[in-house]
């Protein structure tokens, strides 16, 4: 990974903030400004916002999707998932978590860039006060403060943050919104619906973060920190490889989380099943 995109989605209304990680290995400034230019945007003027209304804006829709789409074909997702009570801390958690999320995949540091869009820490100062604080190795070059219009990957941060926040809150509140999955080409009849939180975590599920495995008849040699499954000869590898944990790899949960709210997500992001859904 050469760059990583942090952005936020904050509901206070049921108590919890999911931030997103996206590690990619280029800069996808590029392909997004091309997107925003197909759908009659100007990049660097206009741009897409989470917290704009979707359903009286099909454009805004469309760029939604494509950003998502980017998220899955060159990127890795981590989330942190914490209280929304605990905002005036969330960049030091923020920080935290990157350093987790570094050290548990094995991502390399060397040039590596992590833009955070604005308002994530108070201000550029408490910035640089957070990285001293968490020991933030020397090697990754954190950018703070960052204009979402200009740096476009920023964009793509916020609908992967506010995707899965829909995820979580389908699984707090216990309200699950149906929609049509069928059609040419999906696997499924053209009349079949399914959860809409379903839905969108299929739609990410093969970018997440998770723990590793390897066969220890190959003697492959792995960094400790990562903590892969070690399976012998007479395990499934299908069963540690489609069916993998999260938890600790791609999804964080700070250990402030309100009891109610931690059960909702582990219900969730626990493990995910990796195999065929049709």
């Amino acid at each position: 990974m050469s760059v990583i995109y942090v952005d936020e989605s904050i509901h206070d209304g049921l108590g919890f903030i999911v931030t997103a990680f996206i590690c990619a290995e280029k800069d996808v400034d590029r392909e997004i400004a091309d997107e925003l230019l197909k759908l009659g945007f100007q990049p660097g003027i206009d741009e897409y916002k989470s917290s704009i209304y979707m359903g009286h804006n099909p454009l805004m829709k469309k760029l939604r999707e494509q950003l998502l789409n980017i998220a899955r074909t060159q990127s890795k997702i981590a989330l942190l998932i914490c209280p929304s009570h605990e905002r005036k801390y969330l960049g030091g958690q923020i920080l935290q978590s990157l350093l987790s999320i570094i050290k548990k995949n094995g991502i390399v540091t060397d040039n590596l860039n992590v833009f955070f869009d604005e308002g994530l820490f108070r201000s550029l100062d408490d910035g640089k006060r957070q990285t001293v604080a968490n020991h933030v190795p020397s090697s990754i070059n954190l950018l703070f403060q960052q204009d979402s219009k200009k740096i476009m990957g920023l964009q793509v941060a916020d609908a992967v943050a506010n995707v899965t926040s829909q995820i979580v809150r389908e699984e707090i509140t216990g309200i699950r919104k149906l929609v049509c999955i069928g059609g040419e080409g999906t696997g499924y009849a053209d009349d079949e619906k399914a959860n809409l939180g379903w839905d969108l975590l299929m739609g990410l599920r093969h970018n997440f973060f998770v723990r590793p495995f390897i066969q220890a008849e190959l003697n492959e040699r792995f960094d400790p920190d990562i903590d892969p499954y070690i399976i012998n000869t007479e395990d499934d590898p299908a069963d540690y490889g489609l069916h993998p944990r999260l938890l600790g790899w791609g999804v964080v949960i700070s250990e402030n989380l309100p009891q109610g709210l931690r059960k909702a997500v582990v219900s969730v992001f626990s493990r995910l099943w990796l195999g065929c859904i049709h």
